[in-house]
C-alpha cells in the first residue's frame, strides 16, 4: 500500500485532490489494491508483464476523458504502467487508474 500510495501521490496530485492529503479515502485504497491485485493475479495465471502495451495508446488519447473511459490508460493491466500522469489540471476528468482493459473476441 505505501508504493502504490507513493506512485499515486507522484504521478497525480497535480491533478486529482484525491492525492493531495496524507491520508487517502477508503475509495482510493480501494482503487490501487484493485489495481495492483489484478496485476499480480494475472502473475498467477502465467501471465508474464507486458512493458510494450505502455506505448499502445497516444499521448493525446490519454488526455481524452471519453477515450480513457472506455479503454482505461493502458490496454494490458500487466503492463508496468502506473497512474495516468499525462492529464493536465485544465482537462476533463479523465481515468487515472489503470484497471483491466477490453477483452477481444479470439480472431482479432
Amino acid at each position: 500500500m505505501y508504493l502504490s500510495r507513493n506512485w499515486y501521490f507522484m504521478q497525480t496530485a497535480a491533478i486529482t485532490p484525491d492525492a493531495q492529503g496524507v491520508a487517502f479515502s477508503d475509495a482510493v485504497k480501494g482503487r490501487l489494491i484493485r489495481f495492483v491485485s489484478s496485476h499480480e493475479v494475472g502473475h498467477t495465471l502465467a501471465l508474464p508483464c507486458n512493458m510494450g502495451s505502455s506505448i499502445a495508446y497516444p499521448v493525446g488519447s490519454l488526455r481524452s476523458a471519453s477515450f480513457t473511459k472506455k479503454y482505461h490508460t493502458t490496454p494490458s493491466i500487466m503492463d508496468y504502467a502506473r497512474f495516468n500522469h499525462i492529464v493536465q489540471p485544465r482537462d476533463e476528468e479523465e481515468a487515472l487508474t489503470p484497471d483491466i482493459g477490453i477483452c477481444y473476441p479470439m480472431g482479432l
